[in-house]
């Protein structure tokens, strides 16, 4: 994480109970339609890279999104 000018000091992954992943692929997909273009350049990429895939999945009522990653950081 030092590109974006944090040290990383804990990482933990809390994964999501398989009841919950189409919710999980539901909030993503209204999230990544609520954040306006050009606001947020980490959230455009990602739009760019999933978001036609996430539909996809949804759709299908799969989901490859499992869980949550939280990261503790220090500014550099």
């Amino acid at each position: 994480m030092t590109s974006v000018g944090l040290q990383v000091l804990a990482e933990d992954r809390i994964p999501t109970k398989p009841s919950l992943l189409p919710q999980m692929n539901d909030l993503h997909l209204l999230a990544l339609t609520d954040i306006p273009k050009g606001l947020s350049p980490v959230v455009d990429e990602f739009r760019e890279k999933h978001f036609q895939k996430l539909q996809e999945e949804y759709q299908r009522g799969t989901s490859t999104i499992d869980g949550f990653i939280c990261v503790v950081g220090r500014k550099v």
